[in-house]
């Protein structure tokens, strides 16, 4: 299995490396339908953060410092005017600080979290602190999301919410919120449910 696992990595890291700029490093690509992807201006912020991860996942050291660096450099465009996308994260590097995808966070916090919790020994003192201030931000904007459509929110959505409310407690003792937003009824259909350390 670690020798899947492995290759998996590895082939994840050259597809990748395909669609790198050697100018700016990150990843710019677009989906181009029936044919994959084709290089573009477009740096999409969750494919490029998950680069980061995998970099990380990697356990190559090389790989492992372009892995923080390409973090470090994300994490300069989380929104933090003060407006309703305050805490969320564009699409598109070059949208910030415009988000467009008012659920954005909902991924982006699924990643942080697996860099979090795999490799809080690894991330130097000023970066995983940075990490956890652009996790905060992000659950606080998740909690004011959720309060300003909760008539409005399905199901899976509401159950992805909790998992992240329970995840990042467990992990940055973050204060839960879905209890304050949703009725007992809903939150206890969710509590009967696997354990969701593991994000939905």
């Amino acid at each position: 299995k670690k020798n899947i696992l492995r290759s998996w990595i590895d082939q994840g890291i050259e597809i990748a490396r395909h669609l790198q700029s050697q100018d700016t490093n990150y990843l710019h690509f677009r989906p181009c339908n029936h044919k994959g992807w084709q290089a573009s201006p477009l740096c999409p912020f969750l494919e490029n953060s998950l680069f980061a991860l995998l970099l990380l996942r990697s356990k190559v050291k090389s790989n492992m410092e372009e892995g923080m660096t390409l973090l470090d450099n994300l994490l300069h465009f989380q929104n933090t005017l003060e407006n309703d996308d305050k805490g969320n994260f564009p699409l598109s590097l070059s949208h910030y600080p415009s988000c467009q995808d008012q659920i954005q966070a909902f991924d982006i916090l699924r990643v942080f979290y697996e860099i979090l919790s795999d490799f809080h020994l690894v991330l130097d003192k000023k970066l995983k602190e940075k990490l956890i201030n652009s996790c905060k931000s992000a659950l606080f904007y998740l909690e004011s999301w959720l309060k300003k459509y909760r008539e409005s929110i399905s199901p899976f959505q509401i159950f992805k919410a909790y998992c992240i409310s329970e995840a990042f407690y467990k992990l940055l003792k973050h204060p839960k919120f879905i209890e304050n937003i949703f009725e007992e009824e809903v939150i206890n259909c969710f509590k009967s449910r696997k354990n969701p350390s593991h994000l939905a």
